[in-house]
Order: C-alpha cells, then structure tokens, then sequence
C-alpha cells in the first residue's frame, strides 16, 4: 500500500461503525491507532513525515516546529492570471515560483 491509489482505495473500503463494532480505548486505541496509520503509510516513517508537515525553508540548524516566515500581498488579476498560468505549465508550487520571482528580483536590484 505504497501509492496514492492504493491508499486511496483502501479509505474508501472502510466500513462504518456498525452494532458489532469493537470500539477501543485509551492505549489499545492509540496502538491500533498507530497500526492503521502504518499500514496506510508504508511504515513508521511514512507516518513522521505526514506528522512533521511541510518542510522548513530554514537551515538545518533550525529547531524542529519552526516555522519559515510568510508574507501576504494582493496581485492585479493580470499577475494573478501570468501566475496562475506559469504555475500549471511548469507544474511547479505557487510558492516555489513567488519565491524564485523574488529572489531574481532582488538579484537584478540589489544595491
């Protein structure tokens, strides 16, 4: 159960609560839990990295939880189409693209 599909196909197999369910508490449901996670993600560490997030932008020296700094700002709906259409024929993140768009930017400027 390493693919999407996969993954995908086994969410939609599961059942609903039904009158016989065996319903868990405390550790044995943290334990089954867990295994279930496992079993969905490949492994142990299929479920670090979907608990961990999206990566830090930070160096390594970071501590772990830290979170890269965010800007917010308005786009004429010209750039936002310029973006939006660059973003879908590159097939890369939005973000990557704004990030790389700055850094050129800065590049070109800096003085």
């Amino acid at each position: 159960m390493n693919t999407d599909s996969d993954r995908s196909s086994w969410a939609e197999q599961l059942q609903t609560f039904g009158p016989d369910a065996r319903l868990r508490e405390g550790d044995a449901a943290a334990a089954h839990g867990r295994a279930a996670l496992e079993a969905a993600l490949g492994g142990a560490e299929g479920v670090e990295k979907a608990l961990r997030g999206r990566p830090s932008l930070a160096s390594e020296q970071k501590a772990r939880g830290y979170q890269s700094p965010k800007r917010t700002f308005r786009l004429t709906e010209e750039l936002d189409h310029q973006l939006a259409t660059f973003v879908k024929a590159a097939q890369r993140p939005q973000s990557d693209v704004m990030r790389d768009a700055l850094s050129e930017y800065f590049e070109r400027h800096a003085g």
